[in-house]
């Protein structure tokens, strides 16, 4: 026993002095480790940190591919134990989560602000911050993200994100609807994972793409339509306005952006951050109809694309 643990130290010993050789010893390392949105709201802490010169930031992460390239934060694999071990030795941690899911109502508790906001304010930022994410390609990566002319990108649903969430559903017969719509002026790819619901007329490339691939093409279309999730946040990372679905669940002032044209439903329940439990049968999602969302769709199509206005807040 005392052998094992002997050698077990030793190979932390060298793992810990590789990865500080590697990454530089740093003052903050930052998790979340939950889905690809709420990693990506991890560079939002990163740039706000960079800003007041806080010094060397590493985030913890199950997605590195998200921080390549990145001037704000070094991605480290939080794969085992051994990172969030060598972060309290260094006195670097700085855990981000913003709720605490209550399995009894199947609900969260309504956050006082913004999911970036609170994750700032968690690491000790303090002042005003941009909400926002970030992510860097390079001009070689962007460049194989056109795929064609006029590419619109749409996803289905977000029943493989990391906490899947019933409440947050639309339609998968509506996001047709949409596609229908679109046809003959808009070539329109479908991004997502490969069990998604599938769509008609539209270029598959559901579980085709890695997250940065993602990225580059989201980066070189006219729209993203889809759900409150993970390639909400990669759309606006890389500058892709967005017609998000969001129902009543949540509010997009905490969760999304100001940016995007955010179609919501709120009866009397609403919002409830409940999960997946409802007792009115998602009143709320299927309350919003086709037509309300091609509407919102054609608007933003209509709209020359520029760089998309930034919310600042205050902590």
């Amino acid at each position: 026993m005392a052998l094992r643990k002997f050698r077990r130290a030793f190979a932390y010993g060298g793992w810990a002095a590789y990865t500080l050789a590697r990454h530089g010893r740093p003052r903050k390392l930052l998790s979340y480790n939950g889905g690809i949105g709420d990693d990506l709201l991890c560079t939002t802490v990163a740039r706000e940190l960079k800003n007041r010169n806080s010094g060397r930031v590493w985030v913890g992460t199950q997605y590195c591919e998200l921080f390549e390239g990145s001037p704000d934060a070094r991605a480290v694999s939080i794969a085992d134990w051994r990172i969030g071990a060598l972060a309290r030795i260094l006195g670097a941690t700085s855990p981000l989560g913003y709720t605490t899911y209550n399995p009894d109502t199947d609900s969260d508790p309504e956050p006082p602000m913004h999911f970036a906001a609170m994750m700032c304010q968690r690491a000790g930022v303090n002042g005003w911050i941009s909400i926002r994410p970030y992510l860097f390609l390079q001009h070689s990566e962007s460049d194989q993200g056109k795929i064609t002319e006029n590419q619109v990108v749409i996803q289905s649903t977000t029943r493989a994100a990391a906490t899947p969430l019933q409440n947050k559903e639309w339609l998968p017969e509506r996001f047709q609807s949409i596609v229908n719509a679109l046809s003959g002026n808009y070539s329109v790819i479908q991004l997502g994972a490969s069990k998604d619901p599938k769509l008609d007329n539209v270029i598959d490339l559901r579980g085709k793409t890695t997250l940065r691939q993602a990225a580059a093409i989201l980066s070189n279309s006219r729209l993203f339509i889809g759900l409150a999730g993970g390639l909400m946040h990669l759309a606006r990372a890389v500058e892709c306005p967005a017609v998000i679905i969001y129902g009543g669940r949540e509010r997009p002032e905490i969760s999304g952006y100001i940016c995007n044209r955010n179609i919501r439903s709120t009866p009397p329940c609403s919002p409830c951050w409940q999960r997946n439990r409802c007792d009115f049968g998602r009143a709320c999602m299927i309350d919003i109809s086709s037509d309300t969302v091609i509407a919102a769709v054609n608007e933003a199509l209509d709209t020359r694309r520029g760089d998309l206005v930034v919310e600042r807040v205050h902590i």
